[in-house]
């Protein structure tokens, strides 16, 4: 499994932006893995503004959370097109129906098609955050691995950092970096939080998507960058 953070596909600084060659080149490293494959995608510059507006106009996503569906499922589109065959565009929310229903992404994944799901909006209007999916994932599917590409390198005991990314991290013994740009998820701290929980089930790896050649190591079996793991107990 590969999650593509917003921070790595756009710039969520600039709204409604997509670094389509960067993906391109992240399709074909993906597209040379044998095995099965499911994509999950932050929301970027496209998701994220999108809910800063409605939240900013007095309004709440119980009742413009549409708005943000359609910008996400248009966001997964042109990720899609930039990633190539045989990746298969699928709506988050018509997989929710108060839980993620992974069934038909398990089937999609068995035909050999790469399916590709985002971070959005589920009703009653809240965010599922690409994060929670793949936690969700992890756990329904038996994925023994998920990669997570950021913008950095990995974890850093502190920001700036000094020195490489940590090896392992924990949300529990970690001063993590925040997030640049628009973010409603949460930035690194939030990052860790949620996935701790996938590191309870599998293999769990931060790792730096603009360098494409940390898809090739991962899915060679490597952590190129930061391995996630759970909070010791006592």
């Amino acid at each position: 499994m590969i999650k593509l953070g917003g921070s790595v596909i756009s710039n969520k600084k600039v709204p409604y932006s997509l670094n389509k060659e960067l993906i391109g080149k992240i399709g074909n490293s993906l597209r040379e893995y044998a095995g099965e494959l499911v994509v999950v995608h932050g929301g970027g510059s496209f998701g994220h503004p999108k809910v800063k507006e409605i939240i900013e106009s007095g309004h709440t996503l119980a009742d413009k959370g549409f708005e943000v569906i359609r910008v996400m499922n248009l966001m997964t589109n042109l990720v899609v097109e930039a990633l190539g065959q045989p990746f298969a565009p699928y709506s988050t929310p018509s997989l929710w129906d108060g839980r993620l229903n992974v069934r038909p992404l398990a089937l999609a994944a068995k035909a050999g098609w790469v399916p590709v799901v985002q971070g959005n909006v589920v009703p009653p209007g809240r965010v599922l955050s690409g994060d929670e999916i793949v936690v969700e994932l992890v756990k329904e599917l038996g994925a023994e691995r998920a990669g997570v590409a950021t913008d950095v390198d990995g974890v850093y005991e502190t920001w700036p950092p000094k020195g490489g990314p940590l090896k392992e991290a924990s949300p529990c013994d970690v001063e993590a970096k925040g997030s640049e740009g628009i973010d409603v998820t949460g930035g690194m701290r939030k990052k860790l939080e949620v996935l701790e929980e996938a590191a309870r089930y599998a293999e769990v790896c931060i790792f730096n998507g603009l360098k494409v050649v940390n898809f090739e190591k991962f899915l060679k079996g490597e952590c190129p960058g930061t391995r996630v793991v759970p909070c010791r107990q006592g």
